[in-house]
């Protein structure tokens, strides 16, 4: 009791002496000793823990300001006004979402986790070696479709090596030339083409063949179309020093051949970096064939090059390509094959269920997607830089950020640059010279890219239904739509745009595929 009058006590006289100023010095004394006492008895305390004591000394408490009132509960806490962090109208600094990215990440393992083990449950490990099932003749016949390759190579140099022989005899006849590139071209890819088509019946094979037919007939293109350039720009660059030279023989020039001079000599004639090996010099047999390697549908003389090659670079990346290929293959037969094996049985019952087919092709597209994206990885990053390595080729450009995409048109530009530059330097370009508005220009280079699209998978299914087709013809509408998409808002249009280029990869790619593995099977089944 004694104890507890002295602190009442002395919160009196702390409370007198904040509301009248400062106490006496009389007054004070008493009221001093006791708070000295007070501090004195409560400056130290004793804790104990385990039986281990340990002294925590406290600092010695001073006039309570305001925030430190010893009446807790009277705090005031609600001082101002503010908005609610998820609100429209909050002006605060931009709050961060990453604990929602995270919950979003396990959400997605986990789910992605439960499919695994009702896959598991339902079809057990499926076979990790997978057996293509090609017949002893189908190899002999893919093999000789190679070879048939390898012999449109060389008739394009015959070709190209008579063109160059006319440009040296001044003969300028290049009409034929251009027929005969062209009608090499063509029966490149008809020709692998038909033969895939009739008398390979095996779609690893007839895939193989196909990309190796498609690839073959745009190079021979671009070879052909290139070198036919060089040769004109090699004839321009005669005249023009043939003009100078008889500009300087007569003392007095008409004004016609002085204009004829400076128009010759307004054109860019050959690029510098072709300098150190100009037409006619890189039409020989070593060039042809490098640029058959080279991991570009673009032919150039020249070429970037690196000084060596790095033996663990082409080990890491040969690893890398093996075991993401394994991977790929068991996601397919473990997880696409048996969804849409069950979706198959779907569409042959009297009615369709039309519920259970969109589950099912939803399950599809997640691994479809995971597919796609391994895939990607794979070729873009482990094949094309490891055939660069081999080749010692410099540019190693082969894609870049198209994950970030805020359209499906940028889409187009940015995630497979070997196709979209061969497509730039010789179509796209060279129609918009001619006078082609850009979406016309769009609209024939998207025709061109459809049809290498419907070639690449219907001719090794042997189902030709235009769905690829028709899938890239789709993209034209819808690049507008995104495009559109981007003047709403400098924040929200490319998100929307975003989103609008993953939702038409996620839903249309496992549709096109489904639709030919179903056209696939009921020809088989005939």
């Amino acid at each position: 009791m004694e104890v507890r009058r002295r602190k009442i006590d002395v919160l009196k006289a702390q409370k007198n002496g904040y509301e009248s100023g400062p106490p006496s010095r009389q007054s004070s004394q008493p009221s001093s000793r006791a708070s000295s006492r007070t501090r004195n008895k409560h400056s130290s305390s004793t804790l104990s823990l385990s039986g281990l004591t340990m002294k925590v000394q406290k600092k010695p408490a001073g006039p309570p300001a305001n925030s430190k009132t010893p009446f807790l509960h009277i705090k005031p806490v609600h001082t101002c006004c503010s908005t609610s962090m998820l609100s429209r109208d909050y002006d605060g600094s931009n709050p961060s979402f990453k604990g929602f990215k995270n919950i979003g990440m396990i959400i997605l393992i986990v789910g992605n986790l439960r499919l695994a083990f009702e896959n598991y449950l339902k079809y057990g490990i499926s076979n990790p070696f997978f057996d293509p099932k090609i017949t002893p003749s189908e190899w002999q016949l893919s093999g000789l479709l190679i070879v048939v390759a390898y012999a449109h190579i060389l008739m394009a140099y015959a070709i190209e090596s008579a063109a160059k022989l006319l440009f040296l005899s001044s003969k300028h006849h290049y009409m034929a030339v251009g027929l005969l590139h062209t009608m090499n071209t063509l029966s490149s890819i008809s020709l692998l083409s038909y033969v895939v088509y009739y008398y390979l019946p095996n779609p690893v094979a007839g895939t193989i063949v196909e990309f190796v037919a498609v690839i073959l007939s745009l190079k021979l293109a671009s070879y052909a179309l290139t070198n036919s350039d060089l040769r004109k720009a090699a004839i321009h660059a005669q005249k023009l020093d043939k003009t100078q030279d008889d500009n300087e023989k007569e003392s007095t020039s008409s004004s016609s051949s002085s204009d004829d001079a400076e128009t010759l000599a307004d054109i860019d004639v050959i690029p510098a970096y072709y300098a150190q090996l100009p037409y006619p010099q890189n039409v020989t047999l070593s060039n042809l064939l490098y640029f058959w390697f080279a991991p570009t549908l673009v032919y150039q003389p020249v070429y970037p090059k690196t000084e060596r090659i790095r033996p663990k670079h082409v080990i890491r990346n040969l690893f890398e390509l093996v075991s993401l290929c394994m991977l790929i293959q068991f996601l397919i037969f473990q997880y696409a094959y048996p969804i849409m094996q069950s979706c198959l049985a779907l569409f042959f019952q009297p009615k369709l269920d039309y519920a259970n087919i969109s589950e099912r092709l939803m399950k599809l597209a997640s691994v479809s997607m995971m597919v796609w994206l391994i895939g990607f990885y794979a070729f873009f990053q482990n094949g094309l830089n490891l055939i660069a390595e081999l080749t010692c080729f410099g540019n190693r450009t082969f894609y870049q950020q198209w994950w970030n995409s805020r359209s499906i048109g940028q889409y187009w530009t940015l995630w497979n640059k070997p196709v979209n530059q061969y497509f730039r330097h010789h179509v796209y370009v060279p129609l918009l010279a001619r006078g082609m508005s850009r979406f016309n220009a769009s609209v024939v280079v998207f025709f061109f890219s459809a049809v290498i699209h419907e070639l690449l998978v219907g001719i090794p299914t042997h189902n030709i239904i235009g769905a690829a087709f028709f899938g890239m013809m789709s993209q034209v509408p819808l690049i507008m739509a995104t495009e559109n998409l981007q003047h709403i808002n400098s924040s929200l249009g490319p998100f929307l745009g975003n989103c609008a280029f993953w939702f038409t990869f996620f839903l249309g790619q496992p549709t096109c595929a489904f639709l030919y593995y179903l056209a696939y099977n009921y020809k088989q089944n005939q």
